[in-house]
């Protein structure tokens, strides 16, 4: 009878431990597709603008955009430069 009540909680416990990083995904997956929704409608509205022509909060995002977009972060600063 213990065995039984053991194996019981064994298998209540996986389940729920299975339920919960369930969620936890499903939850990071509902955010990475709002991220990219906001994404696609902020583009929408600046498509025919150059980052120097969109302003304010919309502005900043469309420069970190095109710097990973355009792989900039990732050029070395020639040594002549420091």
């Amino acid at each position: 009878m213990k065995d039984l009540v053991v194996s019981l909680l064994a298998v209540v416990g996986t389940i729920t431990v299975s339920a919960a990083a369930g969620l936890v995904l499903y939850g990071l997956w509902l955010r990475r597709q709002h991220k990219r929704a906001a994404r696609a409608r902020r583009d929408r509205r600046a498509r025919a603008l150059k980052p120097d022509d969109v302003t304010g909060q919309a502005g900043l995002a469309a420069w970190l955009d095109y710097v990973v977009d355009h792989d900039l972060h990732d050029i070395d600063t020639p040594k002549d430069w420091t």
